[in-house]
């Protein structure tokens, strides 16, 4: 059950930098959201390999893989649970437009850029840092394994 207490971290952490974007009154820091994506992933990356230190089962490149995925999977949720309270919070007419997404007047043009990097950066970068930790610390524990004759 790691991997809902290292998602709901990473869930957290990005909504942090929302949190700081909305607080802000002309929008005008959207690179605040990537910077939460970066400690969303580095959350992620810290759970692989604390999964790779445990020592237990999972030691299987593909099981670390799947639980870095889950846990990817899982703090994308939370983090876009927490960015609809934050909108309902800080911003109600954020989060009561209703209509197309790309109409430059519309508000809800605003809700794509907000919640774009929540589900699309958080998502592929967590599962990128979870295939490139996984199999990266195969190779680490591989030559631990095999004991070299002479």
């Amino acid at each position: 059950m790691d991997y809902t207490f290292y998602g709901i971290l990473s869930g957290i952490f990005y909504s942090i930098s929302v949190w700081l974007y909305l607080y802000g009154r002309e929008f005008r820091e959207g690179w605040l959201m990537y910077v939460g994506s970066a400690f969303f992933t580095f959350v992620i990356m810290l759970y692989i390999v604390k999964l790779w230190q445990e020592g237990t089962d999972l030691h299987k490149p593909i099981k670390n893989v799947y639980a870095g995925h889950i846990a990817t999977l899982t703090g994308v949720v939370v983090s876009i649970i927490l960015t609809v309270l934050l909108c309902s919070i800080f911003k109600s007419e954020l989060s009561s437009s209703v209509g197309g997404l790309m109409h430059p007047g519309n508000k809800s043009s605003q809700n794509l850029l907000i919640f774009l990097p929540g589900i699309a950066v958080n998502f592929l970068a967590g599962s990128f840092i979870s295939l490139l930790i996984g199999y990266a610390m195969k190779w680490n524990y591989s030559a631990k394994e095999k004991s070299v004759s002479l």
